[in-house]
């Protein structure tokens, strides 16, 4: 086959319940619309989309559907009604085409229909920083159309591909932040703009560290940060009613993820205000520590850390050099929270569950009601007197204990109480780290100082 006749159809998008083990076909009046032929097998490369080789057909408009190798298996509407064939009227200049599944026949879920506020903003934008393209999502609060005079704070997030309720099947899960989002937006928080970049597959370890880990690679952090702050973000701010002031820019990110985005607030201050730092690789490289410490506190800034017991041996002690760097660096008490949950494993799973926690500290609407479980809570509280504040919305006693820079415990209580503040002696002072031990199994630490 002439290779300069070939055509590109790319399937970027298909419904979460689509079986991960069943091939999916493109049939058309390229091939006489045979459903299972597997010269047009659809292959799934490392950023999850699905793409095919055709023909050009000189002065015929191509016209296909997908399969999943039947005519049982064709893809519909959301209500399970037939489609129309796609349609292609190709150019000589043409190269590619990209469209999505909607839902499947034999397996329709009127559950699994796109949110209106979630949208491809680019199937395939260019970094030019890293000669690359990528997927780049968007999601947009509930009341931006209707709201034509506001302007929105705006969220960048790595892992676009596992942020959304709806999109390509993730086999790592997915955080469903645009569920939380609307959730909170219902009970009184602000409205966010939120970016999901589609991270890299094969190059993701590499864009996500600035520093070289001579086993796992990395050293493209820098550039990434770069297409984020020069590329990016002019692109969403001239195209979106966005507040494009630091005090209304923030980064998140996990894992690999968690790591880049703690690289990107420390390193342009000048951009980022506030950044979720979710179970962090921070054992990538030690050079996040000095590099902490070498940039130190240069404007007012939020972070959140978050851990979990379950994720590996080292998190915990890795958070807590971060949360020491970063204290002895000038950040103060207010400007960092860290939850660290004995029940934290390292998944989607874990940070789709405290997501919406660190979005209400981060964006300062700490009033709003959150309907889920999972508030609990130890936070100082100095007016005069060291006072410790402890909410616990499980039916269930807990054992609050203050541990001191030696490892020694030096003050613990049990309650039962829901909601309940400590007057602590007046001759604690220094670094402690507050743990809180549930009867169901459940904990936290916070490093607090007095």
């Amino acid at each position: 086959m002439d290779t300069d006749s070939l055509f590109t159809i790319c399937l970027t998008d298909i419904p979460l319940n689509t079986p991960a083990i069943e091939p999916i076909y493109i049939c058309g009046n390229f091939n006489d619309w045979q459903t299972d032929d597997g010269n047009y097998k659809m292959k799934l490369d490392e950023q999850g989309i699905y793409h095919v080789e055709i023909k050009k057909i000189a002065s015929v408009a191509i016209e296909f559907k997908f399969t999943r190798g039947s005519w049982d298996t064709v893809e519909c509407d959301w209500d399970g009604k037939d489609l129309p064939n796609h349609i292609l009227s190709i150019s000589e200049e043409s190269v590619c085409f990209f469209t999505k599944v909607l839902a499947w026949k034999d397996i329709v879920d009127t559950n699994d229909k796109i949110n209106p506020g979630v949208s491809i903003f680019e199937h395939n934008y260019f970094i030019p920083q890293l000669n690359r393209h990528r997927r780049i999502w968007m999601y947009l609060p509930p009341d931006y159309r209707e709201n034509i005079s506001g302007y929105y704070p705006v969220l960048y997030m790595q892992d676009g591909q596992n942020l959304f309720q709806w999109g390509v099947s993730s086999t790592n899960g997915k955080w469903n932040i645009d569920h939380t989002l609307n959730r909170l937006y219902t009970r009184g928080m602000k409205g966010l703009i939120v970016i999901g970049i589609d991270n890299g597959g094969k190059d993701r370890i590499n864009e996500y560290s600035p520093w070289v880990n001579p086993k796992q690679g990395g050293g493209e952090g820098k550039s990434y940060l770069a297409f984020i702050t020069d590329t990016l973000k002019p692109a969403i701010d001239s195209n979106f009613r966005t507040s494009p002031d630091r005090d209304n820019t923030a980064i998140m990110g996990s894992s690999m993820g968690g790591l880049v985005s703690l690289y990107a607030v420390l390193a342009r201050q000048d951009v980022f205000s506030k950044a979720g730092i979710f179970s962090p690789s921070l054992w990538f490289s030690d050079e996040i520590y000095s590099f902490a410490a070498q940039t130190s506190r240069q404007q007012d800034i939020k972070i959140a850390l978050l851990g979990g017991d379950m994720e590996s041996d080292t998190m915990m002690n890795d958070l807590l050099a971060l949360y020491n760097t970063l204290k002895d660096s000038g950040y103060g008490e207010n400007e960092l929270h860290f939850d660290f949950y004995k029940d934290g494993i390292h998944h989607e799973s874990f940070w789709e569950r405290e997501f919406g926690h660190a979005i209400l500290w981060l964006f300062g609407n700490e009033d709003v009601q959150v309907d889920d479980e999972d508030m609990l809570l130890i936070k100082l509280l100095k007016n005069g007197e060291n006072k410790l504040y402890f909410s616990n919305p499980y039916s269930c006693s807990a054992k609050i204990c203050l541990v001191n820079s030696y490892g020694k415990v030096v003050w613990q209580h049990e309650t039962s109480a829901a909601k309940q503040n400590f007057v602590l002696p007046a001759l604690f002072n220094g670094n402690m780290i507050a743990k809180v031990e549930l009867k169901n199994g459940k904990y936290l630490f916070r490093k607090i100082t007095l």
